[in-house]
């Protein structure tokens, strides 16, 4: 219990340093808050739609492999991960209630967060294809 408990904290730490705002180079081109908002939410849904692609891409790769146990984990994971990231999500908005910023800081936190998971799921595809 406690290794889980310092393991989350950790992962929490590590991701408040990478969700801190920055302004995104695809979307330097907005000229209001409103803009920039529209750009993001453009951006999180295409890392969104690629991140169920790697997702398929690796279920199917273990599917093909007849690796159950994998197949199992992978989608326990996911699940997992899915929680974490909704969790994450609130604690910016709580960080940021009330300001103006709120709504484009959890974006790009979920912009980001989504990337780290695409590259989890990529490196795991990787390894499963040597």
């Amino acid at each position: 219990m406690k290794k889980n408990i310092l393991f989350i904290a950790l992962f929490f730490i590590s991701f408040n340093a990478v969700c801190q705002i920055k302004q995104d180079s695809t979307c330097s081109g907005a000229s209001s808050k409103i803009e920039y908002y529209k750009c993001l939410s453009k951006q999180y849904i295409n890392r969104d739609n690629q991140l169920n692609k790697v997702y398929k891409s690796v279920l199917d790769m273990l599917v093909n492999k007849k690796l159950l146990n994998s197949i199992n984990a992978l989608k326990e994971s996911q699940r997992s991960w899915i929680v974490f990231r909704d969790k994450y999500r609130k604690v910016y908005e709580h960080l940021y209630t009330g300001g103006t910023m709120m709504p484009i800081s959890v974006l790009e936190c979920e912009i980001k967060t989504t990337n780290y998971r695409i590259e989890e799921l990529n490196e795991l595809y990787n390894d499963l294809n040597r």
